[in-house]
């Protein structure tokens, strides 16, 4: 043992030898003071009350809770528990079914018709004879799932507190077909994935996977389907995901479908960086992940136009959250959810990929390569965008080739000279990095197709109403987008008053030089000497980063929430 744990345990033993004899001298000398005070009679703690759980009638009566010491919170009581009862689509009561349930911040996983149990936070109920069971602290938000043989349901801590009847209905189910460049596909796994969430029960989710495998004639059946909103079925190439396509399962019903067949293939292949030595194994740590290119969710840009974040809940939140909803349940937003293409696949040893059908549209491929341990690789990700032109006639077309795509080697950049670029902005003016030299000039990246691009406008302005009448601070935002119609009109629309210009799809020349991927929004900020500070910005920290840096910082007043200040004064 060294010397300093020699010296914290002889100074423990040190301390528990004084408590013993400090208890053999006061002990009999307060007896004699108080001849009363025994032993025996000092009080007895109350019984453990989880000893009598169960207990028959006639055990000794609750004594009520334990104190809690006081160093310690009292635990919260549970709230009232619930009588629920659930009954088949023809009335009678669903016995011995099994029920889950869905607490904030949780999952109930259902896999192939069954609940994984490592995503379990409350244990298993199972429905009586008479299709009861009771739900414990039903106070809190929740979701109900329940899986009979024959028969499902699900339930809301809304629904059930209108009535605590729940009806339950019977499974879907699934017969397809896969076929690849216009064949059937045998042995391929296929899978369906849906999600499902309730605005009454924040935070409780329900997710539902299932699996099989194509026969010779590539096809596949899925048994015990819950049908939860907006499903879609997908080919499993190892351990990614390929193209998913939307599917609707209806209670009771067999779904028929055929997945591809229609689309163009798109092939492409990655080459080594220029002067690379040695071979590159392109398959590991790999993604291509494609997808349509557009935004998730397409938000007004009125409602963010003009807004700042200044607290912790701003009025254009709500609206945001209202109209989202809205546009959710709506014709249009499922039709425009369900149009989405979506996959990944991994690369070929020798850095070639191939997608076997798209559909006509715009699309985006972004790939990864060797990022075997996070947060990346050597390589810099390479963002490609491109279109497939609309098709027709009995055969599958031609592949489109996107040709060959060269890696480039990921070099540090921080605290290096920033690289330099010249652009036009929107209005027609040319500016030059050199331009900014002597102040603090923050590169906004965005896109069109990026929410995160959108939704973090506000914060964008309230760095301009901060910073803006500063002498020292400039800001210059750049849309990665291809200079048309389109995307000045987006400019347009987002309303903020510094220097906007449009530099061309990624991965263009000035993205490139700074290592902007598509991880967005993003931010970069230089420094008076032309040099980039120690990180990448990220917009929802910068607030208090450029504070610190200009000097401007101040304590959060109670309505402002500001990020954590850095560890050492003066640094963003």
């Amino acid at each position: 043992m060294d010397r300093a744990g020699t010296t914290a345990g002889w100074s423990a033993a040190g301390r528990l030898g004084l408590v013993c004899l400090l208890v053999l001298i006061l002990l009999p000398l307060a007896t004699l003071l108080v001849p009363s005070l025994s032993l025996d009679a000092l009080p007895t703690p109350p019984p453990d009350l989880t000893a009598n759980e169960g207990a028959s009638p006639g055990s000794p009566p609750d004594v009520g809770p334990v104190p809690a010491p006081l160093d310690q919170k009292a635990p919260k009581s549970p709230g009232p528990d619930l009588k629920a009862t659930v009954v088949r689509p023809d009335g009678r009561p669903l016995a011995g079914a099994r029920v889950y349930l869905s607490r904030s911040q949780s999952w109930v996983h259902i896999i192939d018709g069954a609940v994984n149990p490592q995503d379990r936070n409350d244990k298993e109920l199972v429905t009586g004879p008479d299709g009861t069971f009771v739900i414990p602290d039903s106070d809190k938000p929740f979701l109900v799932v329940v899986l009979g043989d024959d028969a499902f349901a699900l339930a809301s801590q809304a629904s059930l507190a209108t009535s605590p009847k729940i009806q339950a209905r019977p499974y879907g189910r699934i017969e397809g077909q896969l076929l690849v460049g216009g064949r059937p596909a045998a042995n391929q796994q296929m899978e369906i994935h849906a999600y499902f969430r309730d605005e009454s029960a924040p935070f409780c989710n329900v997710y539902l996977q299932s699996m099989a495998t194509t026969d010779p004639d590539g096809r596949f059946t899925l048994e015990r389907i819950v049908p939860l909103p907006h499903p879609r079925i997908s080919r499993r190439r190892t351990r990614l995901w390929y193209l998913d396509e939307p599917v609707r399962v209806v209670a009771g019903e067999t779904t028929r479908i055929t997945i591809g067949g229609n689309g163009r293939p798109v092939i492409g292949h990655m080459l080594a960086p220029e002067g690379s030595k040695g071979p590159i194994n392109f398959a590991v740590g790999s993604v291509v992940r494609i997808e349509s290119n557009r935004p998730l969710t397409p938000y007004p840009l009125e409602l963010v136009r003009g807004k700042v974040n200044r607290g912790r809940v701003n009025p254009h939140d709500v609206k945001l959250s209202e109209w989202s909803q809205k546009w959710d349940k709506s014709p249009e937003g499922i039709a425009y959810r369900e149009s989405r293409v979506a996959g990944e696949i991994e690369l070929a040893p020798d850095g070639s990929f191939r997608f076997d059908a798209l559909p006509a549209g715009d699309y985006r491929v972004s790939i990864r390569i060797n990022e075997v341990a996070p947060p990346h690789g050597p390589f810099d990700r390479v963002v490609k965008e491109f279109t497939v032109p609309a098709f027709s006639g009995p055969r599958q077309p031609d592949p489109l080739d996107l040709g060959e795509i060269r890696l480039t080697l990921r070099k540090p950049r921080d605290g290096q000279p920033a690289p330099d670029f010249q652009v036009k902005t929107v209005d027609g003016k040319t500016i030059r990095l050199a331009d900014y030299r002597g102040k603090f000039l923050l590169l906004d990246f965005g896109t069109m197709w990026n929410d995160g691009c959108v939704l973090g406008i506000p914060r964008l302005n309230e760095i301009h109403e901060r910073f803006g009448k500063d002498g020292r601070f400039a800001m210059l935002s750049l849309l990665m987008a291809a200079d048309n119609e389109k995307s000045r009109a987006f400019v347009a629309a987002k309303g903020e008053p510094w220097p906007q210009a449009i530099i061309g799809p990624m991965s263009n020349p000035i993205s490139i030089a700074y290592g902007i991927d598509d991880e967005l929004p993003a931010s970069v900020l230089i420094g008076p000497d032309g040099k980039i500070y120690p990180h990448k910005f990220e917009i929802k920290w910068t607030i208090n980063s450029l504070a610190r840096v200009l000097g401007q910082w101040r304590p959060p007043g109670p309505d402002e929430f500001l990020p954590r200040e850095p560890a050492t004064p003066g640094s963003p």
